[in-house]
């Protein structure tokens, strides 16, 4: 998406604005390789955050518990997002990502939500 959207200086690409993203049309996306329905999440929320109903910014204040109640209803945003939010974009180290399917794939047969949330308390310590 970077390259065709994004802006490069000095070599480094960066991510779209979300104007930019706000402005496309499903197809535009599809054209990447986007499903019809992740073009229409993603712009969604672009849209959002242009119009100022969505505020990066105003998560940094929040728990974690109040991101997770901010994001989990729009469409489009599940567990697994709202955990790497937390994580890679808010900087929060307290998390298991519990969401993540190839991490759910490394740990033993025993997958059942039991197990996961004992390793999650540990983890939050």
């Amino acid at each position: 998406m970077c390259p065709t959207y994004g802006e490069q200086i000095e070599g480094v690409w960066f991510d779209p604005l979300p104007e930019t993203i706000a402005s496309l049309e499903t197809d535009d996306l599809r054209k990447l390789q986007f499903s019809q329905r992740k073009a229409e999440y993603v712009i969604d929320v672009s849209k959002r955050i242009v119009s100022g109903s969505l505020c990066l910014e105003e998560l940094h204040d929040l728990s974690d518990l109040e991101v997770e109640e901010r994001l989990l209803p729009i469409r489009g945003i599940g567990p697994w997002t709202v955990q790497n939010v937390l994580m890679n974009g808010l900087g929060r180290p307290n998390l298991f990502p519990v969401a993540d399917i190839g991490i759910q794939k490394t740990q033993s047969n025993d997958t059942s939500t039991c197990l996961k949330n004992r390793q999650k308390k540990r983890w939050q310590r």
